[in-house]
């Protein structure tokens, strides 16, 4: 019943949420709610940081290498920060979680084919664009469209929270 939706009837039910919303983005809403309430007790921005890199990954997923790939893309975004909202080490947080391996190597070693991806949008928020635009050589991506997506998933992240 967010906003975000302009919906003009309440949701009450989860199976009518699903059926509104997708099964996918079903799946990426209950993940932000998720990451919202572990990180309860922390700056609020440190949320909204990794709601936008969610989202920025996501976008970037689309212009290169990883367009099929965008949902685990918006999975290391969305977990980039969960070691400084849970105040425990990336690698312990994770072991647990059913998690693509890829994803993993991007988020504990910063290594795999979504590293590049993570490391990008880490210089971009920065403002290293000379080494952002290293790590996305080979994407469809120009300087003003990347700023484009950012501020898209910016955006993204101001309705969400």
């Amino acid at each position: 019943n967010s906003a975000h939706f302009y919906l003009m009837e309440k949701v009450e039910s989860v199976a009518r949420a699903i059926s509104f919303l997708g099964a996918i983005r079903f799946r990426r809403f209950v993940l932000l709610v998720l990451i919202s309430e572990i990180a309860s007790e922390k700056p609020e921005e440190l949320v909204r940081l990794a709601v936008i890199r969610s989202k920025f990954c996501e976008l970037l997923s689309g212009q290169g290498r990883c367009a099929e790939n965008s949902g685990e893309l918006f999975l290391v975004g969305l977990f980039s920060l969960v070691d400084a909202m849970l105040d425990q080490s990336m690698e312990d947080l994770l072991k647990e979680l059913p998690l693509h391996g890829d994803v993993k190597d991007a988020l504990i070693s910063r290594k795999g084919p979504y590293a590049h991806v993570l490391k990008a949008v880490e210089f971009y928020e920065r403002g290293n664009m000379k080494d952002c635009g290293r790590m996305l050589k080979g994407y469809k991506v120009s300087l003003e469209s990347l700023n484009k997506m950012y501020l898209e998933a910016v955006e993204y992240g101001e309705h969400l929270l």
